[in-house]
């Protein structure tokens, strides 16, 4: 259970970073919801940036996997997945600041 809540204040630190990250640069349109794909896709019908919304639906991606329960057994995955997963969250910070 302890395992659980870990993961889940981290699924929720992740979203608020990514989220935080992409709202405050693109403040002059509708925000970025959520992590799910409907609301990445949802979101990039504003604009035409076919590489952020390839690194959001990654970053999607490594963060669903790195929550799902089901990895447990798996520690050094685990590990190697959550540092990859931060990994892309700095890309995305990066490629965010270099257009503006």
């Amino acid at each position: 259970m302890f395992g659980r809540h870990n993961r889940f204040k981290s699924r929720i630190e992740i979203e608020r970073n990514v989220l935080s990250i992409v709202n405050k640069t693109y403040s002059n349109i509708n925000p970025l919801e959520g992590l799910t794909h409907a609301s990445i896709a949802k979101w990039a019908t504003q604009m035409d940036n076919s590489k952020l919304y390839i690194l959001l639906f990654e970053i999607s991606n490594m963060s669903s996997l790195h929550n799902d329960c089901s990895r447990d057994i798996f520690s050094e995955e685990e590990m190697d997945l959550k540092v990859g997963l931060y990994e892309k969250i700095d890309s995305l910070h990066n490629f965010i600041s270099k257009l503006g």
